[in-house]
């Protein structure tokens, strides 16, 4: 479906309620977006919750590694899986899999210092 509201679309001086509201979930979906497919995921999410994995194929992620656990090291997810409660990523070292809870993988390389700092106190 294509966007039915346009800010610039400015007539009266003031928007309704329903219109503001509109253009509020509009901007959030962008300029063109599936009903269908919302309202499968809004069902699915009710019934069952939805996984919404931190990272896609392509991401560069950071990992703790050396001799001593002293460095930080990128590496880019190749696959990912989700399955009796873990997350398993297949990254450019290798394959890892690990609880979602637990971090073995970094999204951001100053998160991954920040527990490697910690790993040394």
């Amino acid at each position: 479906m294509k966007r039915l509201t346009n800010k610039t679309d400015y007539v009266l001086g003031t928007y309704s309620d329903m219109e503001e509201r509109l253009m509020d979930i509009e901007d959030i979906l962008g300029d063109e977006y599936d009903l269908d497919r919302l309202r499968a995921l809004t069902k699915a999410d009710r019934e069952e919750g939805i996984f919404i994995s931190p990272v896609k194929i392509g991401d560069t992620v950071y990992y703790i590694t050396g001799l001593y656990g002293n460095l930080v090291k990128p590496a880019t997810v190749e696959e990912v899986y989700f399955g009796d409660s873990t997350l398993a990523l297949g990254v450019s070292t290798g394959f890892a899999k690990f609880p979602i809870l637990e971090k073995h993988y970094f999204i951001t390389k100053e998160a991954a210092e920040v527990a490697l700092e910690a790993q040394k106190g």
